[in-house]
């Protein structure tokens, strides 16, 4: 019974894990939204052209958070710089 319950107690703390880890991918992508950002194409092979957008909302799914440029999903791993909008005075 102790050997049942201590796997039971390891398969709540793997959930509570995997919890916690969208948790901070949907924080994270959540304070990209407004942002500028630049991203690898995905579509292209070559790794070498880029996408820049500005964020409008973030999501999350079974394969993580991501991102939405015009439209466009777009996950976390592919961003490469982040910029804060200027600000007019």
């Amino acid at each position: 019974i102790q050997q049942q319950a201590s796997f039971t107690q390891i398969s709540e703390l793997q959930k509570m894990n995997g919890i916690l880890a969208s948790s901070s991918q949907m924080m994270q992508a959540s304070s990209l939204i407004d942002k500028e950002v630049t991203l690898t194409d995905p579509n292209d092979n070559s790794g070498k052209n880029t996408i820049t957008g500005v964020v409008s909302e973030a999501n999350i799914n079974s394969t993580g958070a991501s991102i939405v440029i015009d439209g466009n999903s777009y996950p976390l791993d592919l961003i490469l710089n982040i910029k804060n909008p200027s600000t007019e005075m």
